[in-house]
């Protein structure tokens, strides 16, 4: 594997989740009164990795900052795509979307 390959394998996999948490997660800081008291597992599964290692994370965010950016472009089209989705009330398309996902994950 490349230096190059290393840093998209990493980042897709590590990098960018943490950066989607954090982001998550300081969306909701201004709400946490209302919101943390009705926080299951899955938000807290979610939102497991924010404000991880502030000194490591700011090191990897910078360190690999271009591939991040690349990548966090693209997530946010996708991200993008899903609410334009929901704009459209596009009941059919949201169904094939999230199928296509269903099946994705399943290789996993």
């Amino acid at each position: 594997m490349t230096p190059e390959e290393h840093d998209t394998v990493c980042c897709l996999v590590s990098h960018l989740p943490h950066l989607i948490a954090n982001a998550y997660l300081w969306g909701v800081l201004k709400e946490r009164k209302k919101v943390y008291p009705l926080a299951g597992p899955y938000f807290r599964d979610f939102v497991r990795v924010a404000g991880s290692n502030p000194e490591v994370w700011a090191d990897i965010f910078w360190t690999n900052r271009e591939e991040i950016l690349e990548r966090a472009r693209k997530f946010k089209e996708c991200f993008m795509e899903l609410c334009e989705i929901l704009e459209n009330n596009d009941a059919q398309r949201l169904l094939e979307f999230l199928k296509t996902l269903e099946d994705r994950r399943k290789e996993l």
